[in-house]
């Protein structure tokens, strides 16, 4: 069984919440199995592409990581990750639309800097800026 530390607590998942339990202080614990359906994306290091991505986004939680401890806004470089993450998956725009659309509490500023690092990744205009 895999356990997941929530803070502030929130309810399980939909996918999550039949296949186990809530415990308290908010942790959920469910069997990994029901991971499976969830489309994890594996690197292949044999094509370029998804080396240079999978490295951009190893930097940027380096430099997110750090920004954080120091307690500064890491909003800009979280969003580069984003779009990189919705470029490995292949994903369309339209699908990133849809993404970025049901996520309430993303402000339209950060929709937006998402939409536009896609589309600089997409034109080979990406800059990391760490």
């Amino acid at each position: 069984e895999l356990l997941l530390p929530i803070n502030p607590p929130v309810p399980a998942p939909p996918r999550v919440a039949p296949t186990g339990y809530v415990l308290r202080g908010g942790y959920f614990t469910f069997k990994t199995d029901y991971l499976s359906p969830f489309p994890i994306k594996t690197i292949s290091f044999s094509d370029e592409r998804e080396v240079v991505f999978y490295n951009y986004i190893l930097q940027l939680v380096d430099f997110i990581t750090s920004r954080k401890e120091a307690k500064l806004n890491t909003a800009i470089w979280e969003n580069k990750i984003d779009a990189l993450v919705f470029n490995l998956y292949d994903l369309t725009e339209d699908e990133i639309l849809q993404i970025l659309n049901s996520v309430t509490d993303l402000s339209i500023k950060d929709k937006n800097q998402i939409q536009n690092e896609f589309w600089n990744i997409a034109n080979n205009k990406f800059q990391l800026d760490t």
